[in-house]
């Protein structure tokens, strides 16, 4: 599922007080994100991505997104622990004439879904087949390997 939120930030909004837009998720994997960047924001615009009061994108806190005419994208293995989270998408806007407009694309997969796609559960559950048809195919035979060391010790005196 890709979560998009459309930011108009006013001119003159600061970095000190920025805009924050809250959007709805899921808990799950983020495995994509990408930040647009129209032309004419000419790097006066910044991004931050937040959830439970910890910055995800970027990691760092002082740090902010920034670009004109551009997509930042990038792949990530991000869990989303709770099953409601509250992204939150901080913007500011330096310019003093223009309100900018950025998009904010974030891809979240449920942790099960995540697995099967990206090849972790797949790879799980083909080697769980490949041991219980190893198990179901096997011939059962009678535990008497310590009797059969002893007979051998006893055969050949070693």
């Amino acid at each position: 599922m890709i979560y998009v939120s459309t930011i108009t930030t006013v001119k003159s909004t600061l970095k000190t007080a920025p805009l924050r837009t809250n959007k709805k998720a899921s808990g799950g994997v983020v495995y994509l994100v990408e930040v647009y960047f129209p032309p004419g924001s000419s790097g006066l615009m910044g991004v931050q991505i937040w959830n439970q009061d910890v910055a995800l994108y970027p990691l760092d806190r002082d740090e902010w997104f920034i670009g004109d005419n551009t997509t930042i994208r990038f792949e990530d293995i991000r869990e989303l622990s709770i099953a409601e989270n509250i992204i939150e998408i901080n913007t500011y806007n330096t310019d003093t004439v223009y309100d900018h407009v950025t998009q904010v694309r974030i891809g979240i997969l449920p942790i099960d879904l995540y697995n099967e796609r990206y090849g972790v559960g797949a790879a799980i559950l083909e080697a769980n087949e490949r041991q219980i048809e190893a198990i179901q195919s096997a011939k059962p035979t009678p535990f008497n390997a310590p009797f059969d060391v002893v007979r051998e010790i006893a055969d050949t005196g070693e």
